[in-house]
């Protein structure tokens, strides 16, 4: 399936978006200003506990605090004791209450190739990521590992923007990138030394990452134009495969409004989505899991005739993958679908749901394991965690259909300032809590607004009415 990459910036974060053909929404992702990801970064750090119960380990990171190692394991696969030096990569940024997550083995990553300076997991020495399927390109990227040099020591993953490349012209590229990667950890082991927790690489920048990350087919559009010279640069310097799909887009309306994203967005963070057909998907995010419910609604009318809830549950186990997908859920995700007269229809469900989470692409869709259906007719998934739901970022901490948090609103405000026209004075009302996080946590972003509009926001503390921003006549 061919992805577009769509970047909506603005002062106070930046929106990307994957969209297909038709313009249908695949994955939401939101960068706020003053959040920098740690994700990526390697850093040198001190076992300060082994919990032997949990056969996990806590490290000292210094002024990033303590990290939970989950195997208590080098990356050689040695037991760790207390007190003793290693180097880690962050895995998972501090989320929901809990510090960072590392893990011994790194993995230092291009658009092209990974390279694990302690080895594949399966000992190869060079394999390919499952991204690339089984079929055309895969043959492809295998006739150019047969001419890859992959040194003396670590292992590499060919990734799946290798297949845009061609053994004939490219291979300059690739070799570009394996010199880069190794130069990366050199460096990273160069710097580690000393007697105290030490950053040895930073984490990449949330574009940076997304470049690398984008689909090997489709477009980047964004309506920043620094942003897109950077990104330009970037797959000038690096990326070939990249150049012919860039796109800035220089438009009054906002990209999103543009592709009909804006509109798609709620979707993605409602509890109920309808399905096509009948039936809907009810979507609950708990501390231990996530549950989604296949329910009939007003769809019920459609189960007359003899496999109706196979065919029901089919389009449910699609839309369910795709959501799961855009909405960066994670962990243990329980799905319970209408009940079906024969087990032996569970393994077309089963497949419905793999071609959700397939198809729904990017560097998401693949992360997914689907382990069957049991006997009470549930589907269990567990899917690698990679940052905050899309409903941890945008929506508030109450229960049921969940209004925006304070976060959200502010950005989604300062990112209509920005587009105001006409005479008068930009004015915000709003409540004071909504109020104080503009003036306090989204105190660049504002700046960066008035700079924008030439002159100052002003902010009207009102409360028992809707937020809203208007141009106030003199």
């Amino acid at each position: 399936m061919k992805l577009d990459t769509l970047i909506e910036v603005s002062p106070a974060e930046t929106r990307v978006a994957l969209v297909d053909e038709e313009g249908v929404l695949h994955r939401l992702d939101v960068h706020r200003a003053g959040r920098p990801p740690l994700q990526g970064a390697i850093l040198r750090g001190r076992v300060s506990r082994v919990e032997k119960s949990m056969k996990a380990a806590f490290l000292d990171l210094g002024a990033l605090g303590e990290a939970l190692l989950p195997r208590a394991h080098d990356g050689r696969g040695r037991p760790l004791t207390e007190g003793q030096w290693m180097v880690v990569q962050v895995s998972r940024d501090a989320q929901g209450g809990k510090g960072p997550a590392v893990t011994a083995r790194p993995v230092l990553q291009d658009r092209y190739l990974s390279f694990m300076p302690f080895g594949l997991p399966n000992d190869m020495r060079v394999d390919f990521d499952r991204g690339l399927g089984k079929g055309r390109d895969l043959a492809r990227v295998k006739r150019m590992a047969e001419a890859f040099d992959p040194g003396e020591s670590g292992g590499w993953l060919f990734r799946p923007a290798a297949a845009a490349l061609t053994q004939d012209r490219d291979m300059s590229v690739l070799t570009r990138c394996r010199d880069a990667l190794l130069a990366r950890w050199q460096a990273a082991q160069s710097a580690n030394d000393g007697t105290a927790p030490k950053l040895l690489e930073e984490a990449p920048s949330y574009w940076e990452a997304l470049v690398r990350d984008a689909p090997p087919t489709g477009r980047i559009a964004t309506d920043d134009r620094l942003l897109h010279a950077k990104i330009k640069a970037l797959a000038e310097e690096r990326y070939p495969d990249l150049l012919d799909g860039l796109v800035f887009h220089n438009d009054r309306e906002t990209l999103f409004d543009a592709t009909a994203v804006e509109d798609q967005i709620e979707e993605a963070t409602t509890r109920r989505v309808p399905l096509t057909g009948g039936g809907e998907l009810v979507i609950d995010e708990t501390e231990a899991m996530v549950v989604i419910d296949v329910n009939l609604a007003d769809g019920a009318l459609a189960l007359q005739g003899g496999d109706a809830a196979v065919r029901l549950n089919v389009r449910a186990a699609e839309a369910a993958g795709r959501q799961i997908v855009l909405r960066n859920l994670a962990g243990l995700i329980v799905i319970d679908f209408v009940k079906m007269k024969q087990r032996s229809d569970g393994k077309r469900v089963i497949e419905a749901l793999r071609r959700g989470l397939k198809g729904s692409g990017g560097p998401g869709g693949g992360m997914a394991d689907v382990l069957g259906m049991t006997a009470a007719g549930l589907v269990e998934v567990t899917r690698q965690r990679s940052g905050p739901s899309l409903t941890e970022q945008l929506l508030g901490p109450v229960p049921g259909d969940r209004p925006l948090s304070i976060d959200s609103q502010a950005c989604a405000l300062l990112r209509r300032a920005i587009r105001q026209t006409g005479g008068g004075r930009p004015t915000v009302y709003g409540p004071k809590p909504l109020l104080d996080a503009i003036r306090t946590r989204f105190k660049e972003a504002l700046a960066e607004t008035e700079t924008r509009l030439g002159q100052p926001l002003d902010l009207v503390e009102r409360e028992g009415r809707a937020a809203e921003i208007v141009m106030e006549k003199r």
